[in-house]
């Protein structure tokens, strides 16, 4: 439909290249977090700002170019970079 919202919630959730959660939106405009794999006690929620499927370098040009966002320490970019 091409609208847009603020969701102030889900805006403390912090991106993950390997996220534990995914944002559904259902058809009237709300929002949900639903987990993407088992959540402990005490674990972060994260939610990914990219397609999880490419490239450390095109997740990072996508999180700089689309969010303003820098230099993501996420475990899968260190791992990704400690293994390139």
């Amino acid at each position: 439909s091409g609208a847009q919202g603020i969701y102030v919630p889900l805006a403390y959730i912090r991106h993950s290249c390997a996220p534990s959660a995914h944002v559904v939106y259902g058809a009237s405009g709300e929002c949900s977090v639903v987990a993407s794999s088992s959540i402990e006690v005490g674990e972060e929620i994260t939610v990914s700002l990219v397609d999880i499927c490419t490239s450390r370098d095109q997740r990072h040009a996508h999180l700089s170019q689309r969010h303003n966002f820098f230099g993501c320490r996420c475990p899968r970019c260190v791992e990704d970079l400690e293994t390139s």
